[in-house]
């Protein structure tokens, strides 16, 4: 299984693979310090960007490439029994995540059928101790 990826699983579209690789382990480091402070859990799609901006710049949170690196980071996680990072990655107005991980989810064998569900067992099983919801409230309260 892997994720919808443009060019390949292993595509570094088109950046010098030793660059493609230092911005994948900024993400996924990002990412894993994120899930570790309660207070923070989840990253938007556009502090992501931005904090990747210093090595690769993909202008807006829109870009396809972008979308393929969070896919990359999932499938390295999923391979390794570790769940869909990328569920951790959301939309600064809704909290939620978008469209292409429910399609990774669902190339993955997740049951996307409930949305919220399939997001919230997700999140669930990345971190146990925190649940969806308090990563919800946290966009409720802005």
């Amino acid at each position: 299984m892997s994720w919808v990826d443009i060019y390949g699983r292993n595509s570094s579209y088109g950046f010098a693979p030793e660059t493609w690789a230092q911005v994948k382990k900024m993400a996924k480091d990002r990412l894993i310090r994120n899930l570790r402070n309660p207070r923070v859990i989840v990253t938007t799609y556009g502090e992501l960007v931005d904090h990747s901006r210093p090595t690769i710049d993909f202008g807006t949170p829109r870009n396809a490439v972008f979308h393929g690196l969070l896919g990359q980071i999932s499938d390295d996680e999923e391979e390794q029994g570790r769940g869909l990072l990328s569920a951790l990655v959301v939309h600064s107005q809704d909290g939620r995540p978008g469209i292409g991980f429910f399609d990774g989810a669902a190339n993955w064998g997740r049951d996307v059928s409930d949305r919220d569900k399939c997001w919230t067992q997700e999140v669930d099983r990345l971190a146990p101790r925190q649940s969806a919801a308090i990563v919800r409230r946290r966009f409720r309260q802005a």
